[in-house]
């Protein structure tokens, strides 16, 4: 995710997740600047679909709060054609 100030002056922001299997590259930063969010799957159940929200702050801001979701999935009862070889999670939103 790209985070940058489209007025003058700077922006300090703040990054959160409420989801523990979200990790974000930094709590915090000054435009411009990214924050990568990655989803961890180690220790979820297969067949198991989670939902969690990664919120953004920035001084004199309104919260920005994008929905994050998760489905784990167990490849093997997959049939071999319509095993991907990679796999995307669709975190971003534009």
């Amino acid at each position: 995710m790209h985070i940058d100030n489209a007025g003058a002056g700077t922006l300090n922001w703040n990054a959160t997740s409420d989801a523990s299997w979200l990790t974000l590259s930094a709590s915090s930063g000054t435009a411009p600047s990214s924050l990568v969010v990655t989803a961890n799957p180690n220790g979820i159940p297969a067949n198991t679909g989670l939902s969690g929200h990664l919120s953004v702050t920035a001084s004199g801001q309104p919260t920005s709060t994008l929905p994050a979701g998760i489905v784990v999935g167990n490849l093997q009862d997959l049939p071999i054609a319509a095993k991907p070889s990679f796999i995307y999670l669709p975190l971003v939103e534009r």
